[in-house]
């Protein structure tokens, strides 16, 4: 065991080690590991959760294309009785922002679901291993969680934009007369 008196001679002592042909572990090369690994699984995780928004806001748009193609002749009604093109927009925009309010609160609720049995699997793991104290593995700051939900909505209101303008346009006479 070698004990270096200043961090900054950590490199240069375990170099020199090495050159004398012995084999060194470090706490430092560990720490410079670890923060390796945790990068890649930042970035893999990033990549998956870019992937997983895209397909879910493509979702949304798809859905909220269909509920126009669907609902041409309410929405051919609405415009008959008043309703603007902002009204229809309005409507679908609304939808669109509880759909992203459903599924964020029904994501966050599966993801308390899952982090709880992991918890209590990885502090069962601990008592057998001796650790008589919990482990709070997993932690859910209230900022973290009105954020998720509004970032949810804010996904799903952008990609009802489309569909919303879509349906705005919607002739009133032709919708009627096609029902």
């Amino acid at each position: 065991v070698v004990r270096v008196k200043r961090p900054n001679d950590l490199d240069r002592v375990q170099k020199q080690i090495q050159e004398m042909g012995y084999e060194t572990r470090t706490f430092l090369a560990e720490v410079r590991e670890a923060k390796t690994f945790f990068l890649l699984m930042d970035a893999l995780l990033a990549a998956v959760g870019t992937v997983a928004l895209v397909v879910a806001g493509l979702g949304i748009v798809n859905t909220l294309l269909m509920a126009v193609l669907e609902r041409k002749q309410e929405i051919g009604a609405m415009k008959a009785l008043g309703a603007s093109d902002g009204d229809v927009r309005v409507v679908f925009l609304a939808e669109a922002g509880l759909v992203g309010l459903l599924g964020g609160a029904g994501g966050l609720l599966l993801g308390r679901s899952v982090s709880w049995v992991l918890g209590i699997a990885v502090n069962a793991y601990a008592r057998s291993q001796g650790l008589d104290q919990g482990i709070a593995v997993f932690s859910f700051p209230f900022g973290l969680l009105a954020g998720a939900v509004a970032f949810a909505i804010s996904v799903s209101v952008l990609s009802g934009v489309y569909p919303a303008a879509r349906a705005s346009k919607v002739d009133p006479i032709q919708a009627l007369r096609s029902g």
